[in-house]
């Protein structure tokens, strides 16, 4: 019987703009060499400055906030 494994790439964001598109290329990268799905924990990015800003985008991860 085979096992069926399921990859998930989490990656916390934080910072501005041109972190949170770092951080998301380099999970979504990850997610596809692994064949897995990227999820994008926003609440480290709760109450601050620079709020979470790359649901406005297409992107393709699930997103968690508080």
């Amino acid at each position: 019987m085979p096992i069926s494994v399921l990859v998930c790439i989490a990656t916390r964001m934080f910072g501005g703009l041109g972190n949170q598109l770092f951080q998301y290329a380099a999970g979504r990268a990850l997610a596809a060499r692994l064949g897995g799905r990227l999820i994008l924990d926003c609440t480290a990015s709760a109450g601050l400055e620079r709020p979470f800003v790359l649901d406005r985008y297409p992107i393709d991860a699930d997103i968690v906030r508080d």
